[in-house]
């Protein structure tokens, strides 16, 4: 969402992702720490999740303090529903890099896979004071869609002011947004003295779809 985020992927790397397949990574074996984070990450791009976590697994083997691989590992952790461990991996993370706004905004997700708002909250307003800012171009993760899931989180809590807030905080960055309006009325509805029944929880309109090797930002 904010900074202009590098992508450090070689090219052999990318030729795989863009066939969708790992072809050219089974042709020779992964040397260093990127190398395994690079396959991994192709492995992800298939599916192979399992075979994923193994290299990252093996990155951070080789290379500890390496939060990237922290991050990748914690993202395929999460591919697999595996949220505890998504979690962890992604804590450990943003211990070494505490402005890792891909991390914050996938550990968010896991948080509100499990319903834990409180947390899920917490992970957004650091994203946010990380991503203050920048043009929505340049945005990795999507600060809209954390304004959104932020006031879902809310809205679930029946703290419709700051639901309300949230909502309307999405629709400064993107005004056309139908699905922000829609649940900044139905805030606001249920703020009212005359509010019935809550909605389905926001999540079910906005798939909790994490960020995917984007780089080191």
């Amino acid at each position: 969402m904010k900074k202009t985020f590098m992508f450090w992927m070689s090219a052999v790397t990318l030729l795989a992702l863009a066939a969708g397949n790992t072809a050219l990574w089974a042709q020779r074996e992964p040397a260093t720490a990127r190398d395994f984070v690079e396959r991994g990450s192709a492995y992800v791009r298939n599916g192979d999740f399992d075979r994923a976590i193994a290299d990252f697994t093996q990155a951070i083997r080789l290379e500890p303090n390496d939060y990237y691989a922290y991050c990748e590992r914690g993202g395929a952790y999460f591919d697999k529903k595996d949220f505890d461990q998504a979690i962890t991996d992604l804590t450990q993370a943003i211990r070494l890099n505490p402005n890792h706004a891909t991390s914050y905004n996938n550990r968010a997700l896991a948080y509100l896979s499990k319903k834990d708002y409180d947390r899920a909250i917490a992970d957004y307003e650091a994203l946010l004071r990380i991503n203050p800012n920048t043009p929505l171009s340049s945005v990795r993760p999507n600060l809209a869609y954390a304004y959104k899931v932020r006031g879902s989180a809310h809205y679930d809590k029946k703290d419709y002011d700051r639901a309300i807030a949230d909502f309307e905080a999405a629709l400064r960055i993107d005004p056309n947004d139908d699905n922000a309006k829609q649940w900044l009325d139905s805030s606001r509805q249920a703020r009212g003295p005359a509010a019935g029944g809550g909605r389905q929880s926001i999540l079910r309109d906005i798939p909790p779809e994490r960020t995917r090797g984007r780089g080191r930002d």
